[in-house]
Order: structure tokens, then sequence, then C-alpha cells
């Protein structure tokens, strides 16, 4: 499979990546959730939140496919342990 070898310096703009994407995700969660709170029974909230729903899962999905791709360096979690 494909490994990226400059570790470094993609996982840390694969961790901002990570930390947009939960940003994201809990803004749109926090956005529905007062939006539920003034409409009636049986309203779907979700509806009107449906693209920014698709767009945090979608870029959930993506930081884990490419979470796959960043290879751990071994040698350097090993002195860390030390």
């Amino acid at each position: 499979m494909f490994e990226i070898k400059s570790t470094e310096k993609y996982a840390k703009y694969l961790n901002i990546y990570f930390y947009i994407t939960g940003a994201f995700t809990l803004y749109t969660m926090l956005r529905i959730f007062m939006s539920r709170r003034g409409l009636p029974e049986g309203a779907c909230p979700v509806e009107n939140y449906n693209l920014e729903l698709k767009i945090a899962i979608g870029m959930s999905i993506i930081y884990f496919v490419l979470s796959f791709f960043i290879k751990e360096d071994k040698s350097k979690k090993v002195k860390q342990d030390s």
C-alpha cells in the first residue's frame, strides 16, 4: 500500500484537518440541537442541515482514509517511551 515517508509534516496537517473536522461537526450538531428546541413536536430539524451533515460525514471519512497512509515512525516512538 502507499505510505507517505515524510510523516512529521503530513501528520501535522492531518491533525489540523482532524480538528477542523471535529469543530465543523460539533458546530453542525449544536445548530441542529438549538433549532430543535423551537420546533413543534414531530418536526425534523435535520432536514434543514442535510448538506452540513453530509459534509461533516464526508470530512470524517476522508480523515479516516488518510490516516491509513501516514506511516508511524517506530524508532521515535521507542525513544519517547524510554
